[in-house]
């Protein structure tokens, strides 16, 4: 019943139900209160007879009018509901023009000031991880809260973690992947984590510190701003310095078979 009540910009206004309630109620119920009417009634055409019949009907015919009003606001409102609609659809499209916008820009500041030609890098996966609450539906310019926990988290889960259940001493395929799951939930291309030795790997998290540190950059703002970016680095810092630690302890330093 409530569909029958509501108005649905989307559709034209005549395949609106309560348009043609409100066109055709008011003359039913005009219709009604005419009938009992009827029985006073004669012919007679002359302005007598015309002036009894609208004096006779005149409440009914006032009821009927409202036919007309009642069309007439529901044309207005479904109007206007349209233009409501139309203007939601342009702000969001404007949000989504910005969204796009926004992270268009990081892409070719990720390719002119961090990627390198040894270190090529996923600069959509970057901003998902720096600008998490960008959408589609409303940029958001601001960092994304706790990047370097986030770090220390895939550093964990993707590669110490999988690599302390593999027996010792480590094969140089059994690094290559779990360093490579590692970078790549980064925002690192895939086969960056082919290395041979530590000190690739050492080679490889500088490298993806500096470009996590420069990519913050682009999102500097009174919100953000260089004192929270030293706070991130300084998690990227202990992250690395505990897994680096873990790593002589573990017989990650090599030589690996």
């Amino acid at each position: 019943m409530a569909g029958f009540l509501t108005i649905d910009e989307k559709k034209a206004l005549h395949k609106n139900w309560i348009f043609w309630i409100a066109i055709f109620l008011p003359l039913v119920i005009a219709f009604i209160l005419a009938a009992p009417l009827r029985e006073s009634l004669s012919f007679s055409f002359t302005a007598e007879g015309y002036s009894y019949f609208l004096e006779t009907f005149q409440f009914p015919i006032w009821i009927a009018s409202g036919s007309i009003l009642f069309s007439i606001m529901v044309g207005r409102f479904h109007g206007s509901a349209q233009r409501a609609e139309t203007i939601n659809q342009s702000i969001n499209q404007n949000h989504f023009t910005n969204y796009l916008n926004h992270r268009d820009h990081f892409q070719k500041y990720i390719f002119n000031t961090v990627e390198t030609e040894d270190f090529k890098l996923d600069p959509f996966k970057i901003y998902g991880i720096i600008f998490s609450n960008s959408k589609p539906n409303g940029v958001d310019v601001t960092l994304s809260a706790d990047i370097s926990d986030f770090y220390s988290a895939n550093l964990e889960e993707k590669l110490r973690q999988p690599l302390s259940n593999i027996p010792r001493p480590y094969s140089t395929q059994e690094v290559q992947v779990y360093f490579n799951k590692f970078l790549v939930s980064m925002g690192v291309r895939d086969g960056q984590g082919n290395v041979t030795d530590m000190r690739q790997i050492r080679q490889r998290i500088k490298k993806l510190r500096i470009a996590y540190r420069r990519a913050m950059e682009y999102g500097v703002t009174k919100e953000a701003n260089v004192e929270r970016i030293e706070a991130e680095e300084h998690g990227f810092a202990l992250a690395n310095g505990e897994f680096f630690e873990w790593a002589q302890q573990n017989e990650l330093q090599g030589p690996w078979t």
